[in-house]
């Protein structure tokens, strides 16, 4: 009986604060292997290549270092795009389970390497005119280990015995800040995969 799946994924979701201020999608691209305990349940591992692209508007969402604060102050927002190493386990419950096709959920915890960390402030005319700087950008600073939940609904059907494609939403959030600015991120989106169980 197969017990491994191993999927290739193709992401793409959205990424906000407070879910009012959504932007541009970012995509990504992984692999994961699970591996089945029991009849409906599944655990699995994986690595993901992503892109976070979001904007922060209120003071309040992020914390800017002292040397900021005290050279130009608060810009009026920050729109940041963030390249992220993300490194998912995760748990997974068959809800309906049929000989070519199955329904789950699924409970997941993260861990983002921040790759590249690219902010755009949004200035001030104030901080114009005395030639603030309007862009900062740092690579492998950050590292947030399981900090990042999320849950997921999925579908799969399989096309033969061991080859076959699927469908997830997900739904992501941090429990503390992430990045050099301390975000709070939620995150919704989707993502395909193709499957070859074994």
């Amino acid at each position: 009986k197969n017990r491994f799946i191993l999927s290739l994924l193709l992401n793409a979701d959205l990424s906000t604060v407070k879910f009012d201020d959504f932007t541009n999608p970012g995509f990504g691209l992984g692999i994961r292997v699970s591996y089945r305990i029991s009849e409906r349940f599944l655990v699995n591992g994986g690595i993901t290549k992503t892109t976070k692209i979001y904007d922060v508007n209120d003071r309040e969402d992020y914390s800017l270092s002292p040397w900021i604060l005290a050279n130009q102050g608060w810009p009026e927002s920050i729109s940041a795009k963030c390249n992220i190493t993300e490194i998912p386990i995760g748990i997974r419950y068959d809800l309906v389970r049929q000989q070519s096709w199955n329904l789950y959920g699924q409970l997941s915890s993260s861990t983002f390497l921040m790759d590249r960390e690219i902010y755009d402030f949004q200035l001030t005319e104030a901080q114009q005119q005395a030639g603030s700087r309007d862009r900062w950008e740092v690579e492998n600073r950050s590292k947030h280990a399981f900090n990042i939940v999320g849950a997921t609904v999925g579908y799969e059907r399989y096309l033969t015995r061991r080859l076959g494609l699927g469908l997830e939403v997900n739904w992501q959030t941090t429990l503390n800040g992430i990045g050099i600015y301390t975000v709070n991120l939620n995150s919704v989106g989707n993502q395909i995969m193709l499957n070859y169980r074994f």
